[in-house]
């Protein structure tokens, strides 16, 4: 099957393009630079400052997602100072950009809302939008389409009502890609020539680009050549108008595949070998991959089984470091949790310790009181009430140590090597007993979704989009004669145990 770059390299970069603020980031050194110059010259304790330090916590938040949170919180912290709550719905929003980036989605929404309680307060339309479209966007990359769309739809909405042409290109390019997945091709088509109808009215370059950059991939997937050709020499004139490395790079990606769908193989490698420069040249590690991966099919396709060999062992070996560093990344930071927790566990235990030494002093202390007083029913209520606490207190010390017990079962679990915790399948056996073989892409995603992983955990994983990893699994299903992943999950153990 012809790989479809589209679904896993332009479209996630568009929606990340999106993500808040809707500046154009060709240079974002030097949106930093002026930025950080004017901060210089002003009061650290003045509104002014915090104006235009929201700024640049909001880029950081698409650089350095973990800077950008450590700055919005000063900004809280500052805005309750200055008592100028209006100003924190921006603060929410750089949070919500900065955690979207991480992929914490849930903690990304939770901000937005935060941000609209802030809109609805004082009017804020722009927050307001901002809001909606951070959380459409969460939507989409959790793969709940129609949540996305309708959030999209209220960031058109607002957009026209407020004349804000910017902000209403880049909802209608995010509705289109909503399109895309759904493979409502004219639909999608449809919402990018408005988007870029918008764009060019107001000058936004980058978004014009990217647009057509969209809608040759769209052409190109519905085998439109030509007119895929078209809106890549476009985008392509743009993009190095601009000087965006990346926006070229993934045209003269797109623009090799579109020669590959052709038959054109000589000229597809040497669009493919040109990206490859361009994304070495900027150490862009996963368009790299995806080039490698590019290569190999065209390789493949061309009956060039060496280079394709050779094309894979080279992304192979990136994917390899790309996971190493990953996996070390996690372990560091549940390190760090499991090391707090234990931390906070034991400071807890020995809260409770000091406390039930509290009480028995005070139990203590009332018991001979009610000896003095010969009050023998107030000893007996004084010994239940005591007994229950010290039942809830220990109760509340089994939980800490249950919580630092799952802890520490996580972390080993992490340590672990993923072919420990892999699920015992063989491709051979198992399409022995099938009328219809699984490929091997569809047995790498039927195994990985066995063993729990999320669909956009296994796109990173296989370097392939959510789309394809769907396309993969409900062919799969088809071929299993199953609907869902609890369904394939008891048809393996019928499998294994037969």
């Amino acid at each position: 099957m012809q790989l479809n770059f589209i679904q896993f390299i332009v479209r996630p970069a568009c929606v990340a393009m999106t993500y808040l603020v809707f500046i154009a980031t060709a240079h974002p050194q030097s949106i930093f630079d002026s930025l950080e110059q004017e901060l210089n010259g002003l009061n650290p304790q003045s509104k002014n400052h915090l104006i235009l330090s929201t700024k640049l916590a909001k880029e950081y938040a698409e650089t350095d997602a973990d800077t950008a949170i450590v700055i919005c919180n000063q900004l809280l912290t500052l805005c309750d100072h200055l008592k100028v709550d209006s100003l924190k719905g921006q603060v929410y929003i750089g949070l919500s950009t900065a955690y979207g980036y991480l992929a914490k989605y849930d903690t990304s929404t939770w901000y937005s809302y935060r941000a609209i309680d802030i809109a609805d307060n004082y009017n804020d339309t722009i927050t307001l939008i901002d809001a909606y479209n951070n959380i459409g966007i969460n939507f989409m990359y959790q793969e709940e389409d129609e949540k996305a769309i309708e959030y999209y739809k209220r960031v058109e909405s607002l957009s026209r009502a407020f004349g804000d042409s910017l902000r209403l290109g880049h909802a209608l390019n995010n509705i289109g890609i909503i399109h895309g997945y759904a493979e409502e091709a004219d639909q999608e088509l449809a919402y990018y020539q408005l988007a870029a109808e918008i764009f060019k009215e107001i000058n936004e370059l980058e978004g014009l680009g990217n647009t057509y950059l969209n809608s040759g991939t769209t052409y190109s997937s519905m085998k439109q050549f030509q007119r895929a050709d078209e809106n890549f020499a476009k985008a392509l004139e743009i993009f190095r108008q601009l000087d965006f490395s990346s926006g070229i790079q993934n045209v003269i990606l797109s623009m090799a595949e579109n020669e590959l769908g052709r038959g054109n193989y000589r000229k597809a490698e040497q669009l493919a070998l040109d990206a490859l420069d361009i994304a070495q040249e900027n150490q862009l590690t996963q368009d790299i991959i995806f080039t490698y991966t590019l290569l190999e099919e065209i390789s493949l396709s061309s009956n060039n089984y060496k280079k394709a060999h050779d094309f894979l062992s080279k992304g192979n070996s990136l994917k390899d470091g790309v996971f190493t560093l990953e996996k070390n990344r996690q372990i560091n930071e549940l390190e760090t949790r499991y090391e707090t927790a234990r931390k906070e566990a034991e400071i807890e235990q020995l809260a409770l310790a000091n406390e039930l030494k509290d009480v028995r002093l005070s139990k203590a202390r009332f018991a001979q009181f009610a000896t003095a007083i010969g009050g023998g029913m107030v000893i007996v209520l004084l010994v239940v009430f005591f007994t229950l606490r010290h039942k809830k207190q220990k109760a509340e010390k089994e939980a800490q140590e249950l919580q630092l017990e799952a802890l520490k079962e996580r972390f080993i679990e992490l340590h672990t090597s993923p072919a420990n915790i892999a699920v015992n399948l063989d491709l051979s056996e198992l399409n022995g007993k099938l009328h219809n073989p699984l490929t091997e892409r569809e047995f790498d995603t039927l195994r990985l979704t066995l063993e729990g992983k999320s669909n956009p955990e296994i796109s990173d994983q296989l370097f392939i989009s959510v789309n394809t990893v769907k396309y993969h699994l409900k062919n799969t299903y088809s071929k299993l004669g199953v609907n869902n992943r609890k369904e394939a999950f008891q048809y393996m153990l019928q499998v294994d145990q037969g």
